[in-house]
């Protein structure tokens, strides 16, 4: 598998899964094998027999959410979480997870509720609040996206996404231009070839009138 000849692990695996089929680690195993060959029902059918004790279970539920993203069935990806979330209420991921499909299908009500039980679960994950940022975002709550952005930043001042988000919101809405151009600078630190957040200092200087600089970095 570590050298993604899929093929070979197969017949391995296969072989394992006769002497032992109900084993949630060579299942596992199974269903990353026939993700990478891309049988997707066979690697969901393996994946669904990992049980919630097992340490790869958490693995194995993302992996079957993504493959019905992969498929455009995002009602079942909500339907299937939402499952694995009464087996295992207290894991934050699925939730996050969870809130991400809402996401997608705009249904941002949801998607915050979600987002918002997962940072109950862990209050110092930088990764959920900018998720949240996003959605409130989305959702047209820009004062609510901003404090959400914020927080990302005291919980982890190099996050650069983050620091790009709220100096380009900024930038939008035409305020605290100097406070934005401060903070796209920042992230420009730890992502210093990102075409997004170039884009936003272009839009900065735009802003202030400087439209010399503006020029040279949007080209």
């Amino acid at each position: 598998l570590d050298q993604k000849k899929y093929e070979e692990a197969l017949v391995v695996i296969n072989g394992l899964l006769k002497g032992a089929p109900n084993s949630p680690e060579i299942n596992h195993l199974g269903g990353i094998a026939y993700y990478g060959v891309k049988d997707n029902e066979e690697a969901i059918k393996h994946f669904e027999k990992v049980t919630p004790q097992s340490r790869f279970y958490r693995d194995a539920v993302v992996h079957v959410a993504f493959i019905y993203q992969d498929q455009e069935k995002n009602e079942e990806a909500i339907k299937f979480l939402k499952s694995s979330i009464e087996k295992d209420p207290k894991n934050a991921d699925f939730k996050y997870y969870l809130g991400t499909f809402y996401e997608e299908a705009e249904d941002f009500e949801n998607a915050a509720r979600y987002i918002k039980q997962a940072i109950d679960l862990e209050p110092d994950n930088p990764r959920y609040y900018f998720r949240l940022g996003v959605v409130y975002d989305k959702w047209n709550k820009k004062e609510a996206s901003m404090e959400t952005m914020r927080k990302v930043i005291a919980l982890d001042p190099k996050h650069a996404n983050a620091l790009n988000y709220l100096g380009y919101t900024y930038a939008d809405m035409g305020k605290n231009l100097d406070e934005a151009e401060r903070l796209i600078k920042e992230a420009l630190k730890y992502k210093p070839n990102d075409g997004y957040i170039t884009d936003s200092l272009g839009w900065v200087y735009y802003k202030k009138g400087q439209f010399d600089k503006a020029l040279k970095y949007l080209k």
